[in-house]
């Protein structure tokens, strides 16, 4: 308005987030308004234009995008336990593979689950690991799950509150970067939950493309899903437990 002054940042960097340990900084892309002589500017609403669904006969490799890790919601909603996070391409700064691999488990019901001797897996079914007794997920919580004691160290921003589960071998035969697949199943052998990528097509087809080294393949939403590869993203900042 005529004559208003606005105090802001005006330049490029818009750092909104810092982690202190290890530093981290999650750029964004709105302005911090600090003060303005006039009334509240209107609020920024963007346009969206939807994009165009590919027409490809022969459909390849499916992109994941990268974003952050989605908000947990104040009640849980996915009505089941997912896995919601899987850390298989790991950077030397984060230990190595397979001992430092990691997969997120998330329970999106309203009781706590006890999910003591269920089995988890690689594509490799015949290599599955059983949870220990005693372990259960409180509702709308999470838990990790790891080969080795020396994994949760390298995160210092997991809560301390999140279990940590240690297998004591790897995760089936060890999670494949260039292809594999998670498999969770029940104490009755049922699947609970899958994931598959790279050159692994049996659950997700087409494939999800591998995530750079350091990333994590992550869940958009935990209030939402459509059981697909819409579902997923790579983290660059990975967020076990969160």
């Amino acid at each position: 308005h005529s004559g208003q002054y606005l105090l802001g940042l005006a330049a490029p960097p818009y750092y909104c987030v810092v982690s202190k340990s290890p530093v981290i900084v999650w750029s964004g892309i709105l302005m911090t308004m600090m003060g303005s002589s006039g009334p509240a500017a209107p609020a920024y609403s963007p346009s969206v234009t939807p994009s165009t669904p590919s027409t490809r006969s022969n459909p390849g490799p499916t992109q994941i995008p990268s974003g952050v890790s989605p908000t947990v919601p104040s009640a849980p909603s996915l009505g089941r336990i997912a896995i919601t996070e899987i850390y298989y391409n790991v950077e030397s700064a984060r230990g190595s593979a397979p001992s430092n691999q990691w997969v997120e488990l998330y329970n999106g019901t309203a009781s706590a689950v006890n999910v003591s001797g269920w089995t988890i897996s690689n594509a490799s079914s015949a290599a599955s690991s059983t949870l220990p007794q005693g372990t259960s997920i409180a509702p709308n919580s999470f838990i990790i799950i790891t080969p080795s004691t020396a994994t949760r160290p390298f995160w210092t921003a997991l809560p301390a509150t999140t279990p940590v589960v240690v297998l004591g071998r790897s995760i089936g035969t060890g999670l494949t970067t260039a292809g594999d697949a998670v498999v969770v199943r029940n104490a009755a052998g049922s699947v609970v939950d899958s994931i598959s990528w790279g050159t692994n097509t049996s659950v997700i087809n087409p494939a999800l493309s591998v995530v750079p080294t350091g990333n994590s393949l992550a869940r958009k939403s935990l209030t939402t899903e459509t059981r697909g590869s819409a579902d997923w993203m790579s983290l660059p900042n990975p967020s076990p437990g969160r």
